[in-house]
C-alpha cells in the first residue's frame, strides 16, 4: 500500500476549509431555496378569477407548444445541415445527440401544454360552475 504524504500547506488549507462545515455538511452548498409565503398564494374564487387563470393556461399552453415546434424544426434543420456518410451503418453522433435534446424538449413540452390544456379546461368548468350553468 502506497503511504500519501501531505505538505504543511496542503494541511492547512484542508483544515480551514473543512474548519466551518458541520459533519454532513456539503462544503460548497448553495443557499436553501426560499419558501413562498402560504399568505401570497392566491386561489381563485371568482368565476371571473377563474376564468383569468384558464387564460392564462391557455397562453402558456400555446408557448409550450411554440418550444416544441421550435425543436422539431431545430432537429430538422440540423439533420438536413449535416450529411450522412453513406459509409457509416450507423447515425451520425452529433446528429444523434441532437436528436435525443431535442426529442426529450420536445415530448417534456408537450406534456406541460397538455397539462396547462386540461387546466384551463378545469377553470373554465369551475367558473361555469359558480356562475350557476
Amino acid at each position: 500500500m502506497k503511504s500519501v504524504h501531505f505538505s504543511a500547506a496542503t494541511i492547512v488549507l484542508f483544515s480551514a476549509l473543512f474548519a466551518n462545515a458541520a459533519p454532513g455538511q456539503a462544503i460548497a452548498s448553495s443557499p436553501p431555496p426560499t419558501a413562498v409565503p402560504a399568505a401570497s398564494v392566491r386561489l381563485p374564487e371568482t368565476p371571473a378569477e377563474h376564468l383569468a387563470m384558464s387564460e392564462e393556461y391557455t397562453k402558456k399552453a400555446a408557448v409550450y407548444r411554440e418550444e416544441a415546434a421550435f425543436h422539431r424544426k431545430m432537429l430538422a434543420d440540423y439533420k438536413a445541415q449535416v450529411r450522412p456518410d453513406p459509409r457509416q451503418a450507423f447515425e451520425n453522433t452529433y446528429v444523434k445527440k441532437m436528436r435525443i435534446h431535442c426529442e426529450g424538449y420536445i415530448k417534456n413540452a408537450d406534456a406541460l401544454a397538455a397539462d396547462a390544456e386540461k387546466f384551463a379546461e378545469y377553470h373554465r368548468l369551475r367558473a361555469g360552475e359558480l356562475k350557476g350553468k
